[in-house]
């Protein structure tokens, strides 16, 4: 199943890039913010988890049609990981996601679609031991695929507000009993667009 999910995912990406030229004012580049909802680490009883934490980063849109576009979004969030004996620790994770977007636009707002791949990297301050068996649990990446909703405000002639809401499926941050994450991030934007 995962297979065939990339695989449309991929389809899904190279469709926009066939269509015809864009409007004006197709790029955008913005910051944003917001919170990110974790999940277990381990596929074991009484599992590590990452924790709910701030997430923050950088994005670029480029819409090639009225309704199609893609968007790379490259994210942070100073995590930590919980459920653990010994107190938490320390696990920063970094993400990409590259998407197409489809997008329905109104006179002063625009509804969109984010769907696509990426890739997300977990890195611990030190090693988990995993408690049942002494065996000790290093940080690990793995691909990403996400599904969100989102809303875009004009702001004058140059500027956007976004409001985005996406689900993203992780398939590992730790190695040796590593197991998929599904973790949800909801975040505010700020763009520029030229």
């Amino acid at each position: 199943m995962r297979k065939v999910l990339l695989i449309l995912a991929v389809m899904a990406l190279a469709v926009p890039a066939t269509l015809a030229a864009g409007p004006d004012n197709a790029n955008e580049f913005g910051i944003y913010g917001g919170y990110f909802w974790g999940d277990t680490l381990m596929d074991k009883a009484n599992s590590p988890e990452l924790d709910d934490d701030l997430s923050f980063g950088i994005y670029y849109n480029h819409m090639f049609t009225e309704n199609w576009g893609f968007q790379a979004r490259l994210g942070y969030s100073p995590n930590t990981v919980t459920n653990l004996h010994g107190g938490d620790v320390d696990m920063d994770v970094t993400y990409l996601d590259l998407s197409a977007t489809y997008q329905w636009n109104w006179d002063n707002v625009s509804l969109y679609v984010p769907f696509g791949l990426g890739y997300a990297q977990g890195s611990l301050d030190r090693d988990l031991v995993y408690l049942a068996t002494g065996k000790k649990v290093g940080d690990d990446s793995g691909l990403t695929y996400h599904l969100g909703i989102g809303l875009l405000w004009p702001v004058g002639d140059k500027m956007t507000v976004r409001f985005d809401t996406r689900y993203r499926y992780i398939d590992k941050l730790v190695d040796t009993y590593d197991d998929s994450l599904d973790t949800v991030e909801a975040t505010i934007g700020l763009g520029w667009t030229w």
